[in-house]
C-alpha cells in the first residue's frame, strides 16, 4: 500500500510539472501569437505605405519627366526642326509585370519622309543632338533645384558643325539666358558665332613661357580679325 502511493504522489508531481509545463507553453504560444499579429499588422502598414509611397514617388518622377521632355523637345525643335521630340521611356508595362527593375530609355522620334522614326540618340552619327539633349536635362536640373548662379559651359556643342544649326543653338542660348535671367559662361572657339549673342566677350591668351592674359574684345574686331585670316569683306549685320 505505501509504495502504491508514494506511486500516486509521484504521478500527481509529474502530472503538476507538465501541467506547468503545459501553461508555460501556452503562454509562450499566446505571446508569439500576439507578437505574430503584431508583426502582420506592421508588415501590412508598411507594405500599404510603400504602395502610397511608390506612387507618389512614381507621380513626382512622371511630372519631372513630362517637364524634362518639354524642355528637351523645345530644345530639338529650336536647333533642328519642330518634328523632333525627345522621350523618356521607362518600361512601365515591364515593370508592373515585374520583368525589369526600374530603368529610363532616352529617345528621340522625328519625321523622316513623312513617317516617325524613333532612335537611341546615342547610337547617332555626329552627337550634336546628345549634346542638346544634355544641355536641356542640365536646364531641367538646375531649373528644379532652384539654382540662381551662372551656368557655365566649355566647348559645348562641338559636335555641331552645321553653320545654321550652331547659330541656331547660339540664339537658343540666348533665349534661354534672357528668359530665366541666367548669366552664361561659355567657352568656346566659335566666337564668330556665339559672340554675336553675346553681351561680353573676354580673349584669353596665353605667350610661351608667359602666364595668360584676358581682355575685352568686341564681336566687330573678331568678324575683322576672321575677314583679314579669310582674306574676305564683311558687314556686321551678316
Amino acid at each position: 500500500m505505501e509504495d502504491f502511493n508514494l506511486r500516486i504522489n509521484k504521478i500527481k508531481i509529474d502530472l503538476m510539472k507538465k501541467k506547468g509545463a503545459k501553461e508555460t507553453l501556452e503562454k509562450n504560444i499566446k505571446s508569439l501569437e500576439d507578437e505574430i499579429e503584431e508583426l502582420q499588422v506592421a508588415s501590412s502598414v508598411r507594405t500599404k505605405a510603400s504602395i502610397f509611397l511608390n506612387q507618389v514617388l512614381d507621380e513626382q518622377r512622371n511630372k519631372s519627366l513630362v517637364e524634362f521632355e518639354k524642355i528637351g523637345t523645345e530644345m530639338l525643335k529650336f536647333v533642328y526642326d519642330d518634328s523632333y521630340k525627345l522621350i523618356f521611356d521607362t518600361h512601365k508595362t515591364a515593370r508592373d509585370n515585374g520583368e525589369v527593375d526600374f530603368r529610363i530609355d532616352i529617345k528621340t522620334s522625328n519625321l523622316i519622309g513623312g513617317q516617325e522614326l524613333i532612335t537611341n540618340p546615342l547610337t547617332q552619327k555626329g552627337g550634336g543632338v546628345c549634346e542638346t539633349i544634355a544641355f536641356a536635362l542640365k536646364m531641367s536640373v538646375l531649373n528644379f533645384s532652384n539654382y540662381n548662379g551662372p551656368l557655365i559651359l566649355d566647348e559645348s556643342w562641338k559636335s555641331v558643325s552645321a553653320d545654321t544649326k550652331i547659330d541656331s543653338v547660339a540664339r537658343c542660348l540666348k533665349s534661354y539666358s534672357v528668359n530665366h535671367k541666367r548669366q552664361i559662361i561659355f567657352s568656346t572657339h566659335r566666337a564668330d558665332v556665339f559672340g554675336k549673342f553675346a553681351d561680353n566677350i573676354y580673349r584669353v591668351e596665353r605667350e610661351k613661357d608667359k602666364p595668360s592674359t584676358v581682355r575685352d574684345i568686341s564681336y566687330e574686331t573678331i568678324l575683322e580679325e576672321l575677314a583679314e585670316l579669310n582674306n574676305v569683306s564683311f558687314s556686321y549685320d551678316s
